[in-house]
């Protein structure tokens, strides 16, 4: 059974919902069916040994070199940790900050896709911060500490996507 399968298996779970009247859920099957394209070819197998591979880079910053699932032993599995990811580039996430406010009243934007477009702020310098918060038309940001700022950022794509979907029900 290959990746494909489950698409087809979810895409139909999502019609099935969203005609019984789940439309929320049925979004989400969607949304979920669309992400598993670029793996579509995968076994089903390969791509859960993939998935258990990326959740301990994401928690722990390690890339087991061996599968982890099914059977096998993992005490001695070999794995490597990656020091520091480089950072992003500054202008590049700048640009795409900058047109996430811009784009605050496209129903498409979700809280989602802020939280994780500032996360990637993080490993920034307080100055390309500063240079992000300018962007956005914020002032006086150079007088905080590097969170403070980030927090900023993403609370004013928060709050301008928030004021566009109370406008709307006026």
């Amino acid at each position: 059974m290959k990746v494909s399968d489950l698409q087809q298996h979810l895409g139909d779970l999502a019609r099935l919902l969203e005609s019984s009247g789940a439309k929320t859920v049925a979004l989400d099957l969607s949304a979920i069916c669309t992400g598993l394209a670029p793996f579509r070819d995968q076994p089903l197998k390969g791509f859960a040994d993939f998935l258990t591979r990326a959740e301990g880079y994401y928690a722990r910053g390690e890339v087991p070199l061996t599968p982890t699932s099914g059977t096998r032993s993992t005490r001695g599995a070999a794995k490597t940790t990656i020091p520091n990811p480089p950072p992003p580039d500054v202008e590049a996430l700048a640009a795409e900050i900058q047109r996430l406010y811009e784009s605050a009243a496209d129903p498409t934007l979700t809280r989602e896709k802020i939280e994780t477009t500032t996360a990637r702020m993080t490993p920034l310098k307080k100055d390309d911060l500063v240079h992000i918060s300018e962007r956005l038309g914020m002032v006086g940001m150079k007088t905080k500490t590097k969170d403070k700022i980030q927090e900023a950022i993403r609370e004013r794509l928060i709050a301008s996507r928030g004021i566009i979907l109370r406008s709307g029900l006026i």
